[in-house]
């Protein structure tokens, strides 16, 4: 039947259904009709004349309606039809779930997928319900349900509903289904699938500490934490009863709460354990201003050096990018080093950051390194030495929050008599971090200009200067970590080192905190 062959009265209840909150402008974008061009004026009636013009059938609208779900509309032009079932709830095919005895047995964790047919008009509504507990959000023709789990087993069935004129209602209980977990397919214990954080966390006080597992969902599955004190710790473990979920969260931490959490995963077939550490220090605090010395030297009586002045420029250019203030000097005797050294320390602020840098001739006597001044002509090393642990006592005095020390020298070992007063070890009991890194090992040579570097710097500043470029906001003692690797990645012949003293996560990029 035509559309223009609807009677009056049907006509205009379909343009008044239509017109509520505009249904017409979806129908005409079905049919294709621009109101701006096919349209007298953008409304119900100027398109039911439209489709009326173009020769819409009933059933080409009804089809549109149905699509749409105008159920208001589609019941004006539809016969009213009885409320029935055309098909009882059954299981659309997949590879989770298979069919024993009077019940649809599941793979736990896989897909249930039910549907059910009925037809009638008016309108008709759905709801699922699961042991006669309505399921919300489920209120159409198909009830799908992802990671099934022992605790959504039941019975499950859909209620159909037909709203009539003046608000009179009909409804139809469909049969039941039964659904439950496949133990056949399913007796084991629980299966860890993820963990957060999967390696040893380091925080701060104040800090959230959170721990999360996931396992394979299925069986029913009861979580339980312990907190076990690290192996020196004389406390005994923790039980913490109040977090029952694969989640632990504590905010607000402070010391102790360090150590070791274990998190006891259990269901009906076993226990599977899984366990977090984590180290919580004091919150860290940040320089009060940030220092640098940097010494080369290169012009030495004999065997004079071509690369130090151009790592002095290369790392004043990496420090000046962390707001480093910069001491540069060049090509000094052993008595000028001792100076500016004094000099420059005795100008050093208390919870500062400071960095010294030497580049040139070095050697190792006796266990300790000696840096060479230029007035050495390096066949007699008992004079015009600097011996690096003295740099150290003046860091003791000044007590810096950071002190980092990079000698970019050689560590060739020289012996020399035993009446020889640079030779002590300083005894300070740290209360600063301190970062001492050597270009080279004992009994190595550091070597000068790198294959591939185009600022002409040694073999060390090349790889330092594009890791501190690429990596720039991790703490300094990993940063040196991975130039220590990386040049080694380039020649045998040198080996760096690092050593720590106190906490390992400054970073050069801190911000400066004056008091």
């Amino acid at each position: 039947m035509l559309l223009y062959n609807l009677n009056q009265m049907h006509r205009m209840l379909l343009i008044r259904a239509l017109s509520q909150q505009n249904a017409w402008e979806d129908v005409a974008k079905r049919f294709d009709l621009d109101p701006a061009i096919h349209l007298k004026q953008p409304s119900a009636y100027s398109l039911i004349s439209a489709l009326e013009n173009r020769n819409c059938t009933v059933e080409n609208l009804k089809e549109c309606l149905c699509e749409l779900q105008l159920h208001e509309a589609l019941s004006i032009i539809s016969k009213p039809e009885k409320l029935r079932f055309v098909k009882q709830p059954y299981c659309v095919e997949t590879e989770d779930v298979v069919k024993e005895d009077d019940a649809l047995c599941i793979r736990a964790g896989g897909k249930l997928h039910l549907k059910v047919e009925a037809v009638g008009c008016p309108f008709l509504s759905y709801q699922w319900f699961r042991d006669n507990n309505n399921i919300p959000q489920e209120k159409t023709p198909e009830l799908i349900i992802t990671n099934f789990s022992d605790e959504m087993e039941g019975l499950y069935y859909c209620t159909v509903q037909q709203l009539k004129d003046y608000g009179w209602k009909r409804t139809v209980i469909s049969e039941d289904v039964t659904v439950k977990i496949n133990i056949k397919v399913l007796r084991e214990k629980p299966r860890i699938l993820s963990c957060f954080p999967s390696e040893k966390c380091v925080l701060e006080c104040g800090q959230t500490l959170s721990a999360r597992i996931e396992v394979l969902p299925g069986l029913k599955t009861q979580f339980t934490w312990v907190h076990k004190p690290k192996e020196k710790d004389t406390r005994k473990p923790t039980p913490m009863w109040k977090f029952t979920s694969n989640i632990l969260e504590i905010p607000n931490v402070n010391e102790e709460n360090d150590g070791i959490y274990e998190c006891r995963v259990r269901n009906r077939y076993g226990v599977v354990t899984k366990t977090f550490e984590f180290d919580v220090k004091k919150k860290r605090s940040f320089p009060t201003a940030k220092r640098a010395l940097i010494v080369t030297n290169s012009l030495y009586q004999t065997d004079q050096l071509r690369t130090p002045h151009n790592d002095a420029e290369t790392l004043f250019q990496c420090l000046s990018k962390y707001n480093f203030e910069c001491t540069m000097e060049e090509d000094l005797s052993a008595e000028d080093m001792r100076r500016v050294i004094k000099e420059f320390f005795d100008t050093v602020e208390k919870g500062a950051f400071v960095l010294f840098y030497f580049g040139g001739h070095g050697c190792m006597v006796s266990n300790s390194l000696y840096m060479m001044g230029c007035d050495s002509d390096l066949t007699n090393v008992k004079e015009n030495q600097v011996v690096g642990a003295h740099i150290l006592e003046y860091v003791d005095k000044r007590q810096p929050l950071l002190f980092i020390s990079i000698l970019d020298m050689c560590q060739t070992c020289v012996m020399l008599p035993n009446n020889n007063s640079e030779e002590k070890q300083s005894k300070n009991k740290w209360n600063c971090n301190v970062i001492q890194c050597c270009s080279t090992s004992q009994n190595r040579a550091a070597l000068e200009e790198s294959i591939g570097s185009a600022k002409g710097n040694s073999v060390y500043m090349k790889h330092f200067e594009n890791i501190i470029n690429t990596k720039p906001n991790i703490p300094f003692l990993d940063m040196v970590r991975e130039v220590n690797i990386s040049v080694g990645e380039e020649t045998m012949e040198q080996r760096p080192s690092v050593t720590l003293i106190g906490r390992s996560d400054f970073q050069l990029s801190d911000p400066i905190q004056r008091v």
